[in-house]
């Protein structure tokens, strides 16, 4: 504990190096998390979090994402103590690093419980999660799809309607177009899932209708002739799932989509 208390010196550097020394200590085991959090940093952290020196907010974060790798108690300690709000502060830092490691850690949190990823809706962190998979570098629009993808697969049908309702769609359908395999997967199962939910709440029709005029659809075609057997086989089993049936009959025609918002240019074409 010698070591939290420096969390509190008026001396920057040391609040930083300090910082640093606790990110390596919870970057293990689950025992090793936990003697970080029993050592009652928590809301210091939370405090530094909002520092206004990215050098003291970097390593912070470090550790806070670090506790969110955990237990789902350990995550909720983090939540409880008010971490949200910075973390949605810190998904617009004007500093990449800053941006990224904020995503990884909401990331981490909607790979928790319902009632994480609820938390995670209710402090209004899916609008900036949907800007940064919209125009962000791609790296980091790689972990905000981690994000959305964990938490359209632990969600609930409502939840992932909620996300639907905020325009995640046509931005998870931007990274098929990635050159890197893992982020195509990742947006694959992500889109799975959420046409899946459409299915269950007889919507199917309108969310495969955003699939469609964001120009998701035809890039699950083209991406048939991927050279990773698990993409390829992954597009044909949504093509035939959520395409290859008539869903019109059996759907409610209320399904209205999200309000119009970062429509593609008239081409069709999204711009990045």
């Amino acid at each position: 504990a010698p070591l939290a208390s420096l969390l509190y010196s008026g001396d920057n550097e040391i609040v930083t190096d300090a910082c640093w020394a606790l990110s390596y200590l919870s970057d293990g085991s689950n025992s090793q998390i936990q003697a970080v959090l029993d050592a009652g940093v928590s809301n210091q952290l939370i405090k530094l979090l909002a520092h206004k020196l990215n050098e003291v907010k970097q390593p912070a974060l470090r550790i806070v994402g670090n506790i969110c790798t955990g237990e789902h108690l350990q995550t909720q300690s983090i939540i409880d103590s008010g971490a949200l709000p910075c973390l949605r502060e810190m998904m617009s830092s004007e500093k990449p690093s800053i941006r990224k490691e904020a995503c990884w850690t909401v990331s981490n949190i909607t790979a928790g419980t319902t009632s994480q990823i609820q938390s995670v809706m209710s402090e209004g962190l899916v609008p900036p999660l949907v800007q940064i998979l919209e125009a962000d570098q791609f790296d980091i629009k790689g972990e905000a799809a981690w994000a959305v993808s964990n938490l359209v697969s632990g969600g609930t049908n409502e939840q992932i309607r909620s996300l639907v309702m905020q325009g995640v769609i046509g931005p998870l359908c931007t990274l098929l177009s990635a050159n890197d395999t893992r982020s195509i997967q990742v947006a694959l199962e992500g889109l799975e899932q959420i046409l899946r939910c459409g299915r269950t709440m007889n919507e199917l029709s309108g969310y495969r209708d955003i699939v469609e005029n964001t120009g998701g659809l035809s890039m699950i075609e083209e991406l048939q002739n991927h050279e990773s057997n698990q993409i390829y086989t992954k597009c044909q089993e949504i093509l035939t799932t959520f395409w290859d049936v008539d869903v019109e009959a059996e759907d409610d025609d209320i399904f209205a989509g999200p309000p119009p918002h970062g429509a593609p240019g008239d081409d069709g074409q999204f711009s990045f």
